[in-house]
C-alpha cells in the first residue's frame, strides 16, 4: 500500500475533536493508517483514533456452519475454519446435531497472541491468532481480525472484531494535554445467537519527536485488543494487544499501554556533520525551477551549511546556507532553473552539510519542489 503523508508546520487537535481515517479494505488494500508529519509541534487536546481500522474480522457461521477466520497481514482471504489464520483468529466450531451449540471465535493477534474462543456443548472455540511483527516497529502492521463465532441450529454466530489500525506522528514536539488521547484498539467481537465473535487485535502507534510530553508526565496511548462477543454458547476470545514505539530525546514515553518500545533519537554532534539521503526512486525535477527545505541548526552564521543534490552524487549541485536563528525551523529555497534539465531529471541524492567547526545539532525536513 502506498500512503500519502501530509506535511504541516504545526498541528492542534481541540477538546472534543476526534481525528480518524477510513478502515482498511481488503477489496482496495487502502485505508487503516493515520500518518501526520509536522516541522513544529503537535498538540493534542482531542483524540487520534485508529481503533477498528485494521484487518477485518471473520463472519459468524450461519445455521450449523463453522465461523470464518479473521483476516491478517498475510491474507485477506477468510475461510470457515477453526484454526487460526496467522494473526487472525480462527472461527468457532459447529456441529450438525441440533442440540449442540457453536464455539466462540478466536481473538485476533498482533503484539501478543489472541485468546481461544470458548467452547459450546463440547464444540471447541476457534484458535487465537499468533503474534507477529517486531517490537521496534521497523515494519508497521495492523491488528489481526477476530474469528467469527460458530452457528447453531437456526441461529448465527457473532462476527469477529476488526483489528486496530496504524498511527504515526512525526514532529519536533508532541504534547498530550489532559483531554488528549492516541488509540488504536481492536474492536469488540459481536454477540451471536450461536458462538460470540473473537475480539480484534490491537494496532500500532509510533511516536517520533525531539520532545514528547503529557499531563502529569503521562502520555496516554493504548493499543488494547477487543473483548470477545457473548453468545448463547461459547464466548469469543480476547484480542491480543498491539505494539507501541515512542522515540524522543529522553528515550522514554511513560503511560503507554502496553509499555512502549522506547528509543533515544540519535543526535549528531560531530564536526562536519553530513545528513545524506538516497532517494527510494529518482526524482524528475526537469519541469521545476525551485526546491524548498526546512532546516534546524543549533549553530547560526552566514554560509554555515551546504545543501546539495545530484543524480550520481549530492555534490553535483551545491548551495551555501545561512542560519539566522538557533534551534528554529527555517525554510530555505534554492533556484535550480540554471541546471541543465538532463542533469536534474533523475535526482537520486541529497545532503545537508555543516561547514563550521565544533559541534552542531542539525535537522532537515519537508523537501518540496515547484515551478
Amino acid at each position: 500500500m502506498v500512503q500519502r503523508i501530509p506535511h504541516y508546520s504545526t498541528v492542534s487537535l481541540s477538546t472534543g475533536t476526534t481525528l480518524t481515517a477510513n478502515a482498511y479494505s481488503c477489496a482496495t488494500f487502502l485505508g487503516g493508517v493515520i500518518f501526520i508529519r509536522a516541522t513544529g509541534a503537535i498538540t493534542l487536546d482531542g483524540t487520534i483514533n485508529a481503533s477498528g481500522l485494521g484487518f477485518p474480522g471473520g463472519a459468524g457461521g450461519n445455521s450449523l456452519s463453522v465461523g470464518f477466520q479473521g483476516t491478517n497481514h498475510n491474507s485477506c482471504t477468510s475461510n470457515a475454519l477453526t484454526v487460526q489464520s496467522n494473526g487472525g483468529g480462527g472461527g468457532g466450531d459447529s456441529n450438525p446435531v441440533p442440540t449442540y451449540n457453536g464455539g466462540g471465535g478466536g481473538g485476533g493477534a498482533y503484539g501478543t497472541n489472541g485468546d481461544q474462543g470458548g467452547s459450546g456443548s463440547s464444540m471447541p472455540g476457534g484458535a487465537g491468532g499468533v503474534a507477529y511483527g517486531n517490537a521496534n516497529l521497523s515494519t508497521l502492521l495492523m491488528g489481526g481480525g477476530g474469528g467469527g463465532g460458530g452457528g447453531i441450529n437456526g441461529a448465527l454466530g457473532g462476527a469477529g472484531g476488526t483489528g486496530g489500525g496504524i498511527i504515526v506522528l512525526n514532529a519536533d514536539s508532541i504534547t498530550r494535554n489532559a483531554t488528549g488521547y492516541v488509540r488504536a484498539h481492536g474492536n469488540v467481537g459481536s454477540n451471536g445467537s450461536g458462538g460470540g465473535g473473537g475480539g480484534g487485535g490491537g494496532g500500532a502507534i509510533r511516536l517520533n519527536a525531539s520532545t514528547i510530553s503529557g499531563t502529569n508526565g503521562i502520555f496516554a496511548s493504548s493499543v488494547a485488543g477487543g473483548t470477545g462477543g457473548g453468545g448463547i454458547s461459547g464466548s469469543g476470545g480476547l484480542g491480543g494487544v498491539g505494539r507501541i514505539r515512542c522515540d524522543n530525546s529522553a528515550g522514554n514515553c511513560s503511560g503507554t499501554s502496553p509499555a512502549n518500545n522506547a528509543g533515544t533519537l540519535s543526535t549528531p554532534t560531530n564536526t562536519n556533520v553530513i545528513l545524506r539521503r538516497t532517494l527510494v526512486a529518482p526524482l524528475d525535477l526537469s519541469l521545476y525551477g525551485h526546491i524548498s527545505i526546512w532546516i534546524k541548526s543549533s549553530v547560526t552564521g552566514a554560509n554555515i551549511l551546504q545543501f546539495g543534490i545530484g543524480e550520481t552524487a549530492a555534490t553535483e549541485n551545491t548551495w551555501n546556507v545561512t542560519v539566522n536563528a538557533a534551534d528554529t525551523w527555517e525554510e530555505k529555497v534554492f533556484d535550480i532553473s540554471g541546471i541543465a534539465t538532463t542533469a536534474r531529471d533523475a535526482i537520486g541524492y541529497t545532503h545537508l552539510k555543516y561547514l563550521g567547526t565544533g559541534n552542531v545539532i542539525l535537522r532537515m525536513n519537508a523537501f518540496t519542489y515547484y515551478e
